[in-house]
């Protein structure tokens, strides 16, 4: 398959594993993809989380994604992302449609 990757800013949120299980609920927060495809997100956040650490995100513009922390940044992170082939096939046409 051929990768597309979105470069620019993309809006979203994002729940760490070791914060969603917090008593006062999961910990929502806020996040910007810099550059994204159907194999990696690079984020910034202001919590990394730890290396391998697991995670939610959500972009309005190309739904919900699992991922795991693969680097750390001062200003964020990278994500590999936890996807089957079906689902990073449709992520790479959400991609395409994105950068029209």
């Amino acid at each position: 398959m051929n990768e597309t990757r979105f470069m620019g800013d993309l809006l979203g949120s994002y729940v760490l594993a070791s914060r969603a299980l917090q008593t006062e609920g999961p910990m929502l927060l806020a996040c910007r993809a810099r550059s994204i495809s159907s194999r990696e997100a690079v984020l910034c956040a202001p919590v990394a989380g730890s290396l391998g650490e697991r995670l939610s995100l959500s972009f309005q513009e190309l739904g919900k994604l699992r991922a795991v922390v693969s680097r750390r940044f001062e200003s964020g992170v990278a994500a590999e992302l936890d996807l089957d082939e079906a689902e990073r096939e449709a992520l790479d046409t959400r991609i395409q449609w994105l950068k029209r």
